[in-house]
């Protein structure tokens, strides 16, 4: 799998809006278009502000999910940050959309495991980090119609240590516990295209690239980058229900190159995040959520090779509860999550806090 300090989540969390043209939660009631409905909204003096709401549904989905496999257990992806509410839909009005996101994770793999790491194999580690993240997301202007797109970029902050008890072999004199802090790997979303299929049910595709930016060392602990390019195609699909509810799913692919400080190819992965959730009224929602990683064959290179593939999948589960509300005009949508790891085979037990905040800037 690719290596322990690398973790990426960037995410935020959206409730639809009553009239927003691609969310259309309640029926315009005259039997129209989807068309015709997305050209009678445009001239809503909310619109944007819905629009603002959806859009960081799709665009931090579009984000959040990353890489292949991990050398180190733990690593990006990470089980259940990548899905939110609104997660299929594309705005049809073109925006700007900024987010601030945080995420906290302690995590940890157990003495009677290894992984390799550093070039060598350890057994039991633990990993805490902090991740700050800058989303920028824009909808472009392609006027009306059932098909809408966009483009991100994600530039992140990371402040990571790893601690490892043994190295087999024992490795005298080289360091078990590692800091580092400092700007991380760049995510580059070129393309996201949103279908509205109904009122209620939404798709979008999106490709997003993870380049390696970051300050990378070989032989350290723990590092500011991946050092691979990763491509992950994803699709993600969104259905409102009557009374509030919402089903939005997020699944991807993840396909890294090889690392070639360390000689190791991460396999790819699969991975399928499913949220629930329901709005409360007063811009309050809460709903829950499942995530799944499975790793599509075994890795390769030396230390991978050693043991067996070092093949690994992850489940986690957990609560999510997102509010909207405005700082002067402009809205303000913010989102907390907590993932815990319920089961896993050679990736970490982790419990992930993700806050964050998002606000639609009108183009």
């Amino acid at each position: 799998m690719t290596r322990l300090d690398l973790q990426l989540p960037v995410l935020s969390s959206h409730r639809r809006g009553r009239k927003l043209s691609l969310d259309l939660a309640a029926s315009n009631g005259t039997g129209s278009s989807l068309e015709h409905q997305l050209k009678q909204d445009v001239a809503q003096p909310n619109l944007r502000r819905r629009a603002g709401q959806l859009a960081a549904g799709v665009i931090f989905s579009a984000l959040a999910s990353a890489a292949g496999a991990t050398e180190s257990g733990g690593g990006r992806p990470v089980a259940g940050t990548a899905v939110n509410p609104s997660a299929g839909v594309v705005p049809d009005q073109p925006i700007m959309m900024f987010n601030l996101g945080l995420q906290a994770v302690d995590g940890n793999i157990g003495a009677n495991k290894q992984i390799p790491i550093a070039g060598r194999i350890a057994g039991e580690a633990e990993n805490q980090y902090t991740l700050q993240s800058l989303s920028l997301f824009k909808v472009w202007d392609t006027g009306p119609g059932a098909w809408h797109f966009a483009s991100s970029l994600t530039m992140l902050f990371m402040q990571s240590e790893v601690t490892v008890q043994a190295f087999v072999p024992p490795a005298p004199g080289l360091d078990h516990s590692a800091k580092v802090a400092g700007l991380y790997d760049l995510a580059i979303t070129p393309i996201v295209a949103g279908y509205h299929f109904s009122k209620d049910e939404h798709l979008s595709l999106s490709l997003r690239v993870w380049a390696p930016t970051g300050r990378y060392v070989s032989g350290k602990l723990v590092n500011l980058s991946q050092n691979v390019w990763t491509a992950i195609p994803t699709l993600s699909y969104t259905r409102y229900l009557p009374q509030g509810w919402e089903v939005s799913s997020v699944a991807t692919l993840n396909f890294s190159t090889r690392n070639k400080a360390s000689n190791y190819q991460s396999a790819p992965l699969f991975t399928l995040d499913v949220l629930g959730s329901k709005k409360l009224g007063d811009g309050w929602a809460m709903g829950a959520i499942a995530g799944w990683i499975e790793q599509i064959g075994k890795d390769s290179g030396p230390l991978a090779d050693k043991l067996n593939g070092f093949r690994g999948s992850e489940l986690a589960l957990g609560p999510i509860v997102t509010y909207s509300s405005k700082i002067g005009a402009l809205p303000l949508s913010s989102s907390f999550r907590w993932m815990n790891t319920v089961s896993q085979r050679n990736r970490m037990d982790r419990n992930t806090f993700y806050l964050s905040f998002s606000v639609p800037v009108p183009l």
